[in-house]
């Protein structure tokens, strides 16, 4: 077992001296009275042993017990690049449930990164400029904590988005992965509304000159025709949770649904003829609001010509932690201290004492 505190370490001895001198100081002071103890009150000594307990075992927890643990990874030839759209549009809540379509991205990277295990990632994203997020590694919990904190482009700083804009990015990406490792599979999942704001973009790329890069994957579309609102998102604060600051549109038709203030809101729908001409020219498959079963088919998919790689394995020590364990005996020692308190006060009342 070793530890892995879940606070910073002179932060816990801190407590830890605190706590233990606390209870070291009202033991003395019990074993120090020398009046008669009432019948039916509970020895002291035995009281502030038992809170002492269960102020250690909660340091004990804080300091972060777990069980180290080797896996052997296997990596393979499969590389998969996720281009992701994280304009404002992919904050509409047109799904099911009120979620987000960058909710449902984050869920369905997370479902693929499960069924293609060892296989090298790269995460490209796009608003109003692009990004290499993540190059291309084989360390699957990277792209997968990428995942856990997507979120759509700050509300302010946008300028409008083009469908084509991170062509260029991806080119550079997957050519510069071809001549490193020619022998490997690629494969690219594009995720996005289809949506193109930016009425000044000029012509950037083709999505076509992408596929003699790559060896398949699909196109994931997200969103409906009725569309949905999209919530502000402000740095430091996330999405607004008020309707007020639910992004409006001056522009909007007689009749749009409007916000508490009164304001026409901005609503989000889905382009799919534009994801269709990226699934025609990257010669992919396209995929609307894709199901669990559809990406665990499309996930196993990307793994049919996947190979072992035995010069590529590695070992990876992971921890597991067993705060539980301690957890369980804090939760009989507080039922403990709660019955004891109880019956001193059901004492105290049968005999005047409050």
């Amino acid at each position: 077992m070793t530890l892995r505190p879940f606070v910073q370490t002179p932060t816990l001895i801190l407590l830890a001296v605190v706590v233990v001198s606390l209870c070291i100081a009202g033991y003395i002071l019990v074993t120090r009275e020398k009046q008669l103890r009432p019948a039916g009150k509970e020895n002291p000594v035995i009281a502030w042993i038992r809170r002492f307990l269960i102020s250690a075992l909660m340091v004990f927890t804080l300091a972060g017990p777990a069980i180290q643990a080797e896996e052997i990874e296997v990596n393979s030839n499969i590389e998969i690049v996720f281009a992701i759209d994280r304009t404002g549009s992919m904050a509409a809540e047109d799904l099911s449930d009120g979620r987000t379509r960058i909710d449902a991205v984050k869920d369905d990277i997370s479902a693929l990164l499960d069924a293609t295990a060892g296989s090298r990632y790269a995460v490209v994203t796009w608003d109003s400029t692009t990004r290499v997020e993540l190059p291309f590694t084989t360390d699957g919990s990277a792209a997968r904590s990428f995942a856990d904190v997507l979120h759509q482009e700050i509300t302010e700083f946008s300028t409008g988005s083009s469908s084509t804009r991170p062509v260029n990015t991806l080119y550079d990406l997957l050519t510069s992965a071809a001549e490193q490792r020619p022998e490997n599979i690629r494969y690219l999942i594009v995720m996005s509304d289809g949506e193109s704001t930016d009425s000044n973009a000029t012509y950037e790329a083709s999505w076509s000159e992408l596929a003699p890069l790559i060896d398949g994957g699909a196109v994931l579309g997200y969103g409906t025709e009725q569309g949905g609102p999209m919530r502000v998102f402000v740095p430091g604060q996330g999405l607004s949770g008020t309707t007020e600051q639910y992004m409006t549109d001056p522009s909007a038709p007689a009749g749009a649904p409007t916000n508490e203030a009164g304001e026409p809101l901005a609503i989000s729908r889905i382009d799919a003829d534009s994801l269709r001409q990226i699934s025609d020219e990257l010669r992919l498959e396209l995929l609307i609001n894709p199901s669990g079963s559809e990406i665990a088919t499309l996930g196993s998919g990307l793994m049919d010509q996947a190979e072992s790689l035995p010069d590529r394995t590695g070992t990876r020590h992971r921890y597991r932690y067993v705060t539980w364990i301690p957890a369980v005996v804090i939760a009989l020692l507080l039922v403990w201290e709660v019955t004891s308190d109880a019956k001193e006060l059901s004492r105290m009342r049968r005999t005047g004492g409050i």
